[in-house]
């Protein structure tokens, strides 16, 4: 889950391919039309996929995205 838009993260897809193939999916902001801290994009995540906060690792360097993400039980 990142603040990436479209265009940027095409280029970041084609370039790091190998290092995001250790991830089962990525979302990106710029798909979803909304970014972190917005509630929106953990609804979209929750919604999307089946699993739940508390499986959830979240990894951020901005507290305030940390703290949307604890309100949801990450």
């Amino acid at each position: 889950l990142s603040n990436w838009d479209k265009e940027s993260f095409a280029y970041v897809k084609k370039r790091f391919e190998h290092q995001l193939s250790y991830f089962d999916e990525v979302i990106i902001s710029g798909d979803v039309g909304t970014i972190k801290p917005n509630p929106e994009i953990f609804e979209y995540l929750f919604s999307r996929y089946t699993v739940s906060p508390d499986a959830c690792i979240f990894i951020d360097d901005q507290l305030e995205n940390i703290i949307a993400a604890q309100a949801y039980g990450i």
